[in-house]
């Protein structure tokens, strides 16, 4: 007996062997059983979905000699007709190829024959594949027998392109849509294949083989049957990544823990290797587009939504995004789609891949804003104590833990040195405030070096350098003041002009409204014999009073906490 390819040997006979097209197979048999039978139906689908098949199972179930048994179509051809169909003998079921019979001449020759009653089935079936390649004329010539055909017959069309079908001949007919078939399901078909057909073959091979034929269970079938001829002992995983030219499923997981490993050099070196086995770049970016798509719908949806991949092909990705975000996986996945286009249209598409794979190795962590924003509120400084409620929760300033530390010394120490500063020169020692050379710090209020480093990480280097020369910096709540002095560099009116200095001042006080202050002093005000602007009394800082309220305490001593 002449060999035949495996598609042609296992095309599905019944509706029972339809690979994951259940509607349309429920519901052409139920039609069928009930009577209810359209006598035109449009089949529309990709390649190698079913959509022939199906026609000539209909073709056989409505003329099944064995109907009246309830055992249609028959499953081994048990009966004449079915048996004829199989074999392309019937002469009342036709197939006709629209792509090679486009011209009217040819519907004519339908429209002379579909006259005459059937020869020895009940119906008489004309199955016109690719029927969106027939010409207006030749589809306009099919329209009025269509819309009234004989009893006897029934029309079946099938297209891959059903938008090119007159919407005309649409009108006149019962439309099913076949799916592409999940992958899941034609590793399944393809092991009870290999199974009967005793082709040694592994699960990982099985999943590669329906992945690769993109939902077309004809192309499985063609591409087994090619593996088999090409290596006859044993088929493996490797050698249909040496067939098909293909990266394997290692190096695309070795490129993707570069890219979170945030090692670019190890990224452009995995590329060329893949290069150097004559894989198109076009191709490696597809398919590590397609792994990035995995490891999002593993982060969001689970390891039950992701069907193309093997359990241990899904344990290993879902391992390599367990410590990233979701946000940084979704950004990564569109910088690489973004990628895959240029590379698409690109004269270097090497060097755009390498490009593309040194960008997503180095894009930093992302995280959600509210993550962000929570962070932002713990670092900001906190509400003055006036506006607490005594025993609210918060962190202490540092003026209040300063306090709470002088309330601890015991006031028999403070007034023993009190009297030995009386015997020794009469008046305890007034305690007055150093003259003021850097930067005053008031309640806990961030110092000069603070606020420079503060501005300096807002890229802003600018403003830093021109505050690092202000001779005073003092912050008291929502005041700032800035002075300089008059002999030394001035940059009054530049800090006068800029709003983006209020701007971070507003941000790093946590406060809506800035009364910055901003002139010049000589070096007699600094001194303390100039006309220099007092500076604000510590028992009058709202924190402070606080603090000096709930300990029962006082100000000993003004000191720059920074």
């Amino acid at each position: 007996m002449a060999y035949r390819v495996l598609a042609r040997k296992w095309r599905p006979q019944t509706f029972e062997d339809l690979v994951g097209q259940e509607f349309p197979a429920v519901t052409l048999r139920n039609s069928i059983e009930s009577g209810k039978i359209a006598h035109a139906l449009l089949f529309a689908g990709p390649r190698g979905t079913g959509k022939t098949s199906t026609a000539r199972i209909v073709a056989k179930a409505v003329n099944c000699e064995e109907k009246d048994k309830g055992k249609y179509p028959c499953s081994t051809d048990q009966c004449s007709s079915c048996e004829g169909i199989s074999e392309g003998k019937s002469l009342d079921v036709q197939e006709i190829d629209a792509a090679s019979h486009t011209g009217v001449a040819d519907v004519r020759e339908i429209i002379e024959s579909v006259k005459y009653s059937p020869a020895s089935a009940r119906k008489k079936v004309y199955i016109i594949d690719e029927v969106h390649m027939l010409s207006q004329s030749a589809f306009n010539a099919l329209l009025k027998i269509m819309e009234e055909p004989p009893e006897h017959a029934i029309f079946i069309l099938a297209t891959t392109e059903a938008h090119k079908v007159p919407p005309t001949i649409m009108s006149r007919c019962q439309r099913y849509d076949f799916k592409k078939i999940p992958i899941e399901k034609i590793k399944e078909s393809l092991e009870k294949i290999t199974k009967a057909e005793k082709i040694k073959i592994d699960t990982e091979t099985l999943y590669l083989i329906a992945r690769e034929s993109e939902g077309s269970m004809r192309d499985s079938l063609s591409l087994l049957d090619q593996l088999t001829v090409s290596f006859e002992d044993k088929i493996t995983h490797k050698d249909v990544i040496s067939l098909l030219g293909i990266p394997d499923n290692e190096s695309l997981k070795s490129i993707l823990s570069a890219v979170f490993a945030k090692e670019p050099a190890e990224c452009v070196e995995l590329a060329r290797n893949a290069a150097a086995k004559g894989i198109s770049p076009r191709r490696m970016a597809q398919d590590i587009i397609y792994m990035f798509r995995n490891l999002l719908y593993l982060k969001i949806c689970g390891k039950d939504f992701v069907s193309d991949l093997s359990p241990d092909e899904k344990e290993e990705l879902a391992s390599l995004v367990k410590d990233e975000s979701t946000e940084t996986v979704e950004l990564l996945f569109n910088v690489m789609i973004d990628g895959g286009e240029r590379i698409r249209s690109s004269f270097y598409p090497e060097i755009v891949l390498e490009l593309t794979l040194v960008k997503i190795s180095t894009v930093g962590k992302v995280e959600k804003i509210d993550d962000i924003l929570k962070r932002l509120e713990r670092l900001s400084p906190q509400k003055s104590g006036a506006e607490r409620t005594p025993g609210s929760p918060g962190r202490e300033s540092k003026a209040t833990e300063r306090i709470r530390e002088k309330r601890k010394e015991k006031p028999a120490e403070r007034k023993s040195e009190q009297l030995k500063q009386q015997d020794e020169g009469g008046e305890p020692e007034k305690r007055t405030s150093p003259p003021p050379t850097e930067t005053e710090t008031v309640g806990g209020s961030p110092g000069k070096q603070e606020i420079v480093d503060f501005v300096n990480g807002k890229d802003n280097k600018f403003l830093a350098r021109r505050l690092a020369q202000a001779h005073l910096l003092e912050v008291s709540g929502n005041r700032v003041s800035i002075k300089f002095l008059e002999n030394g560099i001035n940059y009054e009116k530049d800090l006068k002009k800029s709003k983006e200095l209020r701007g971070i001042l507003r941000e790093m006080l946590g406060v809506e409204k800035i009364r910055l202050e901003i002139d010049t002093v000589n070096e007699e005000g600094i001194n303390g014999t100039g006309n220099a602007k007092k500076k604000p009394d510590p028992a009058e800082d709202e924190i402070v009073n606080y603090a000096i309220r709930q300990f029962d305490a006082s100000v000993i001593k003004r000191k720059n906490l920074s």
